[in-house]
């Protein structure tokens, strides 16, 4: 079901992966691995896949880091032959994942990503389960 909020964000996300020169998909996600929204392009499965997917990988980083006692995680960044994933924490429970061409400018792919992030924490974190 579609919510509001869901539905806005899908927006966002959509006009994201459409302006954003080399982004072809981003995906809010719950910490547990919930969509929250999405941009088009991407099955259902997929979608339910790929939220799995960046869950997994914010949650094996923040048990790096707090193995190593280094502190907050602020991005995950997986380089592949077929394109480049960011993951970024929104808020405190949410995060945001991003998939990018390969050879994209990650500085600026970075930088829009951080911005977007901004500008959803607000409507995305009341969306997450407690």
């Amino acid at each position: 079901m579609t919510t509001p909020v869901s539905a806005g964000l899908d927006w966002l996300l959509t006009n994201f992966a459409e302006q954003v020169p080399d982004v072809s998909h981003a995906v809010a996600v719950s910490e547990d691995g919930l969509r929250l929204a999405s941009s088009p392009h991407l099955s259902p499965d997929q979608v339910d896949q790929l939220a799995a997917v960046i869950s997994g990988l914010a949650s094996l980083t923040v048990g790096a880091a707090r193995l190593m006692s280094a502190g907050h995680v602020r991005q995950q960044i997986v380089d592949m032959d077929g394109g480049v994933m960011l993951v970024m924490a929104v808020g405190r429970r949410a995060l945001l994942g991003v998939l990018a061409a390969p050879g994209c400018d990650l500085g600026q792919i970075g930088f829009e990503t951080a911005t977007l992030v901004q500008r959803v924490a607000e409507a995305l974190e009341p969306a997450v389960r407690a």
